[in-house]
């Protein structure tokens, strides 16, 4: 079942449902890489600026593809899944890691050195889909712990399960599709080609230049 010509189209059906005040100095967030193209179209229609935050899965030692949890550029963790293979030792240490790849990937992917601050900011988090939910959960976490003000997900379509995992968290979600069954992001798009770095460090170049304009006061470190 095709819901959405391309990412932005999916992000074009979101945008409508997303409703933030003036005051509340609302910033995009995206996951990339996909949703760093539905990220750049809901700011264009909500006329807010944007940034990425940077989460990765942590596989399984035996199986890489199996995701057990996942971390956020700040060390924020989440273990989803625990067995005699996986202490909480060896999750550490794959997630420690990831971390400074991730840190890393973030100066490579926007040219900045830190992320634009969060702190008594309305932050719309945002992917182009949800399959189960893991890295949207580490996001949210790490944005809470880093003071953001209120969290909205906002994706085109997402597992009922991955959904309810959001909102069962407090955090509030705008996603106008949640079809099952549901097997994979990409199946629900007539087009889902893969977004490569280049085309993230092109909006992001456009963007972190637009956003710094648009700041009314300097970013916290």
């Amino acid at each position: 079942m095709k819901l959405f010509l391309d990412r932005e189209d999916g992000a074009a059906q979101l945008a409508p449902l997303i409703h933030v005040s003036p005051h509340e100095q609302a910033l995009v967030l995206a996951i990339p890489r996909g949703g760093v193209i539905t990220g750049k179209v809901l700011c264009e229609r909500l006329k807010l600026n944007l940034d990425i935050i940077l989460c990765k899965k942590v596989g399984h030692p035996e199986n890489p593809e199996y995701a057990v949890g996942s971390v956020c550029a700040d060390g924020t963790t989440i273990q989803t899944v625990s067995d005699e293979y996986l202490s909480y030792k060896i999750f550490d240490q794959k997630a420690t890691q990831i971390r400074s790849w991730l840190i890393s990937r973030y100066k490579d992917l926007t040219g900045k050195e830190y992320p634009t601050s969060v702190k008594a900011r309305t932050v719309i988090l945002t992917d182009d889909g949800m399959a189960t939910g893991s890295t949207m959960l580490a996001a949210i976490r790490s944005l809470r712990l880093a003071g953001a003000k209120k969290i909205l997900v906002a994706v085109p379509v997402a597992s009922t399960s991955a959904a309810d995992a959001i909102r069962k968290s407090g955090t509030t979600l705008v996603c106008p599709y949640t079809p099952e069954p549901f097997n994979a992001v990409g199946e629900f798009y007539d087009s889902f080609p893969t977004v490569t770095d280049d085309e993230v460090r092109a909006i992001m170049k456009t963007w972190v230049n637009i956003s710094s304009a648009h700041e009314r006061k300097p970013v916290e470190q």
